[in-house]
């Protein structure tokens, strides 16, 4: 594997640490807020900066709204997040993404953002007084975080995830988890993030290297998987996808050093 794809992937996997720390850091201080939307909003946009070097793959505001996709500075995938704002491709720094979108902006080309879908409002309970309150509440806050990442830039829908949440934890909505099962929440909605994630960051790997045919590839391997597209792939099922793209990935790595 070559030594810029291992560098890719690590930074990568470096920010999904950072934007999970860094979330429940600023979502442990706003424990008095009731709508679990405007909460989780917040909460993403205060979080904090990658550290040198690192780019995180998402704006840290609305800079690219209205900004059409531009190769220089978008990923590969050609994916939006629901906030109408195209991908950041890996490695591009927040300076380079500002001085790019402020010349198209300038340059009057840029174009119409795709309005956000209705938001969930689903209230949220602050934990009850006692011990382990405060772990609790954090590992809650985080499991939330979590839940706001897989819906708000990965495009998974609130009732895949309710589904999900009744088929792991028996029920119906967050509001009705115990306060003890926040911990566990914590642990598999933050695992159920980072897989995705690591799927996103290898299809646009592949695209990145393969492009129409690396997406071909990438359909194949969908559909070997039986899902439409990584959004509609349930939890059980990303491990043998992320497998798959990984095997993929492996084959056009070996197919260009062979070219070289």
């Amino acid at each position: 594997m070559s030594k810029e794809i291992l560098t890719t992937i690590a930074a990568s996997l470096a920010v999904i640490t950072l934007e999970m720390q860094s979330l429940s850091k600023y979502l442990t201080t706003n424990a008095g807020k009731s709508d679990f939307d405007n909460e989780m909003d917040k909460a993403i946009a205060g979080a904090g900066a990658a550290p040198p070097g690192v780019a995180s793959n998402e704006p840290v505001d609305d800079q690219g709204k209205g900004i059409p996709w531009t190769e220089s500075i978008h990923a590969a995938t050609k994916k939006q997040t629901v906030k109408g704002i195209w991908k950041r491709k890996n490695g591009v720094t927040q300076e380079e993404y500002d001085r790019v979108t402020a010349e198209i902006k300038a340059a009057g080309i840029a174009g119409t953002a795709t309005p956000p879908p209705p938001g969930v409002n689903a209230s949220t309970t602050p934990p009850p007084p006692g011990a382990g309150v405060v772990l609790n509440a954090e590992d809650k806050k985080a499991a939330m975080a979590a839940i706001s990442l897989l819906t708000d830039e990965f495009g998974l829908t609130y009732e895949s995830v309710l589904a999900t949440m009744k088929a792991e934890f028996s029920v119906t909505s967050f509001d009705e988890l115990e306060v003890d099962h926040y911990p566990e929440a914590n642990i598999f909605f933050t695992n159920w993030a980072n897989e995705v994630r690591q799927c996103d960051d290898e299809i646009e790997l592949i695209v990145t290297m393969a492009g129409e045919s690396g997406q071909a590839g990438v359909d194949t391997i969908l559909k070997q998987n039986k899902v439409a597209s990584l959004e509609t792939c349930g939890y059980d099922g990303l491990r043998s996808l992320h497998e798959g793209l990984i095997k993929y990935r492996g084959v056009l790595d070996a197919w260009v050093a062979g070219q070289k």
